[in-house]
């Protein structure tokens, strides 16, 4: 995985990850030298997954570094997912113990970097991390005539109730600013076509859209939701296909996804609480 930079205040590095047995540890996550601004890092951990091995890694191999990737900040991302209280200050708080015994912390995007300032009080610590623009392989040009329309985010349902996933990612609200986009806008002759990608499986959730859009809309468009895509080539070849991405949620950690649109060549509309 390498990870291009905009400054020399930013890490610098390629990261290699070998998975495989070690006699001390378990597993052994992401091994190696990794050097920026005259420094080393010699372990690396997701803050979640692999910090905990990371840190002992570093104990036991006296002299060495840790670095540990901060991916979400979780007391600001779980109370909107309406996690139990007890469950979100668990996170909360092994997350904050681990950024704070870590030699440095590797932050992915902006808003991350100043989660993880406060959480450690320390700026030099925390370096800036950019996953980097996707390369699209034969990537095509289209015409797009007609005006079609993305959006992501998990489609949620609890008894005909929106929760969790689908009230951060608001798909609902990018469902509503499209149909009131072609309301406004479109003429008699326009089509328009929009496409979810995040549904669950439930048959509830298309009725749900579908009411949104005929509350919005005096017309009849595509709509339509669909699982997501696991496969990132198929992804990103469907992705150039539309006219514009919304990516509208409440919080992100780092917009993944906004990413990708903006690496397909897709205009993007995104929510100022993204990650970027």
């Amino acid at each position: 995985l390498e990870l291009p930079f905009a400054s020399r205040d930013h890490v610098g590095c390629t990261v290699d990850y070998v998975a495989g047995r070690n006699r001390y540890m378990g597993y052994l996550i992401s091994l190696g030298i990794y050097s920026f601004r005259g420094d080393e890092v010699d372990w690396i951990g997701h803050d979640t997954y692999t910090d905990e091995i990371a840190l002992r890694c570093r104990d036991e191999w006296k002299g060495s570094k840790c670095a540990v990737v901060h991916h979400m900040a979780y007391g600001k991302y779980y109370p909107l997912l309406n996690k139990d209280t007890k469950e979100t200050e668990g996170k909360e708080k092994h997350q904050k113990n681990v950024l704070r015994k870590a030699d440095y912390v590797f932050a992915n995007g902006p808003v991350l970097t100043k989660n993880a300032q406060d959480i450690i009080g320390n700026k030099e610590k925390v370096k800036t991390i950019y996953p980097g623009i996707v390369d699209v392989k034969g990537a095509r040009n289209y015409i797009n005539n007609d005006f079609s329309v993305v959006t992501f985010g998990r489609v949620e349902l609890d008894n005909g109730i929106k929760r969790n996933n689908t009230i951060i990612k608001q798909v609902y609200l990018a469902v509503a600013a499209w149909a009131e986009f072609a309301k406004t806008y479109l003429g008699a002759g326009d089509d328009t076509t929009m496409k979810v990608y995040g549904k669950n499986g439930e048959d509830q959730v298309d009725k749900e859209l579908e009411n949104i859009l005929s509350t919005y809309s005096d017309s009849v468009y595509a709509l339509s939701s669909i699982m997501y895509e696991k496969n990132r080539e198929i992804l990103l070849d469907d992705l150039a296909e539309f006219s514009v991405c919304l990516v509208l949620s409440l919080r992100e950690g780092f917009g993944m996804t906004a990413l990708e649109a903006v690496s397909a060549g897709v205009p993007l509309v995104v929510s100022k609480k993204s990650g970027f």
